[in-house]
């Protein structure tokens, strides 16, 4: 793809990002974006099959970053294994809590794209989603590595259900608070994030070797 096709392609991208937070991607449509990027409906068909291809493109943008943020947040980790552990999950609380319209959306991906929606995205799209999907999941493992090779984690279960359990519950919760955060705080009469701190202390509760 020539430099002049591939600014266009991120132009969309970027427009498309704007539009699908602000409007949700159920009531964004293809000719919105095209006229953000000040092209032509047939234009933003030259490089994206459907509505659904640019929101996955989207979502890859925002991985992206997140794993950026994570590997940055990961070199900075001092202590034993537990101690990294816990402020690696407190960065990823901060990194949600500094960005509520980033979660909405992921929440709305996770509800346009369930399991009975039969879309088809286009293979090599997939091929890149799923190729940066798991940052969260191998640094969490290897911290978990870490704790039992320094003796400040016992492991109870099966590392790849603690490390699945933390990433989805700790991932969903934030998705649940960016969508109704209001409505919990009113519920519980407590700060939907000071939950997701409570949830992490008690994972590390758990995960804490006593002897």
């Amino acid at each position: 793809m020539s430099d002049a096709k591939n600014k266009t392609k991120i132009e969309f991208i970027k427009n498309a990002r704007t539009i699908f937070m602000d409007k949700g991607i159920s009531e964004a449509y293809m000719d919105d974006i095209a006229i953000a990027s000040g092209k032509t409906r047939r234009t933003i068909y030259r490089y994206f099959n459907t509505k659904e291809d640019l929101a996955y493109e989207v979502l890859i943008e925002v991985l992206k970053e997140w794993n950026d943020y994570q590997l940055k947040l990961n070199d900075t980790l001092e202590g034993d294994g537990l101690i990294q552990l816990k402020n690696f999950l407190y960065g990823l609380v901060f990194y949600m809590k500094t960005r509520i319209p980033l979660m909405t959306f992921l929440a709305e991906f996770d509800y346009y794209f369930n399991d009975s929606n039969t879309s088809s995205i286009d293979s090599e799209i997939l091929k890149r989603f799923e190729s940066i999907i798991h940052v969260s999941d191998d640094i969490i493992g290897n911290l978990l590595t870490k704790g039992v090779d320094d003796h400040s984690i016992v492991l109870k279960k099966s590392k790849q259900m603690i490390v699945a359990t933390i990433s989805n519950i700790l991932w969903g919760f934030g998705q649940r608070i960016a969508v109704r955060g209001k409505s919990l705080t009113t519920e519980s009469n407590l700060d939907p994030i000071d939950l997701l701190f409570c949830q992490i202390d008690m994972y590390i509760d758990y995960l804490e070797n006593e002897v």
